[in-house]
Order: C-alpha cells, then structure tokens, then sequence
C-alpha cells in the first residue's frame, strides 16, 4: 500500500465553482456528462501572455456546436517545464468566453496552466478585477480542463473526448485523466496520458 498526496489543482484537472466561491457547489455536485463527449478542436496561434478573443474563436471554431466540448490548441503545453509555465500563459478574454457560452458549449479545455490572465490576483484582499473567466464560464453551467497537453498530436479537428475527474467528496477541483478518440486513435491529451493505435 502506497499514500498518494496531490494537489486539487496541478497538472491536468477541472474546478468547480466553489474554487472561486466557497458557498458554492463543490465538484462531487457537477455532472459527469459535462466531461464527456464529442469536441471540436480550435487551433489558435497565442505566445505569452496573448489575448484570445472571442473573434479569434470565432475564425477557429470551424463545426462547433451546441452541447460540444471546446478544445483550444495553443501549443502552450510546449513550455510545461519552463518557468513561465504558469505566470505567463495565453489566456481568455470576458468576451471570448461570454461568445462560448453563447455558442452552447458544454466544457472548455486548453493547453495552459489556467483559463484567465495569469496576472489577475483573486486573494479577497487584492482583487480587483470583479469578473474573472473562470467564474464566468462555471457560473453558466460550462465546465473546464487546463493543463491539457498533447492536442497537436489530435490529427482531427472533431473528437471523442473525456476528462473524468476523481471523486471526492467537497473538493473544488481534481485531476483528471484526459484522452481524446477518433476512429480507432486514442491520445492522452493529460499529464500522465499516452498514445494508442488500436481499439481504445
């Protein structure tokens, strides 16, 4: 027997809402349904610190649908072990992610280390900024994985996808375990995944 001692927020995993509002419902309380399902995936060309907006979405969007999962291909992960990692990541805009919504999607994935500038401090005490993406997204029911990794090797533009995350009672976040099918093609687009040619 081993003990296993991890982070709610580290490498690849998904937040609920009460990440950002403690009265809020915590992950065991969101539907798994939201983690799975068909994707469309929107290569979008962003370095450090750029600013994805919802017109840069909208010209990647190709068939997204309503219902489907956004997977957005930065190529960010390519800087997983460099220092700017986290601090300085392309991010979302308010208006990106508002246009999300609209479009109906169900979840949002991406291959940064979060969905918002990285520059934003939500410490009570120092925030400043009253609207943040994330709560935008989850506040509307949309769910999202960050940390993906991997989603160049993802040759097709729509996708199987799933980003199950562990359940525990009352957390706000867990990892996840992400991989993405087409056809007889499994890829892990999760720390830890790997590829597969074969029936998954």
């Amino acid at each position: 027997m081993r003990k296993v001692t991890i982070s709610t927020h580290m490498g690849t995993h998904t937040d609920s809402l009460s990440h950002l509002a403690p009265d809020q419902p915590t992950l065991d309380a969101v539907p798994l349904s939201r983690f799975v399902g068909e994707a469309q995936v929107l290569g979008v060309t962003a370095g450090s610190l750029a600013a994805i907006d919802a017109a840069m979405l909208q010209q990647a969007s190709g068939d997204l649908r309503r219902g489907d999962i956004a997977l957005i291909r930065t190529g960010w992960d390519a800087h997983w072990y460099d220092p700017e990692y986290a601090s300085s990541h392309p991010f979302l805009t308010l208006d990106a992610a508002r246009w999300l919504i609209a479009i109906g999607v169900k979840c949002v994935g991406m291959d940064t280390a979060g969905l918002m500038d990285p520059r934003i401090d939500l410490a009570p005490s120092r925030r400043v900024d009253h609207e943040v993406v994330d709560e935008v997204l989850l506040r509307a029911g949309v769910s999202y994985v960050v940390g993906l990794i991997n989603l160049r090797s993802v040759t097709e533009s729509r996708v199987w996808f799933a980003a199950l995350p562990t359940k525990l009672a009352g957390l706000d976040g867990a990892p996840v375990r992400a991989i993405a099918i087409h056809g007889q093609r499994l890829v892990g687009v999760g720390i830890g995944g790997h590829s597969e040619e074969g029936t998954p």
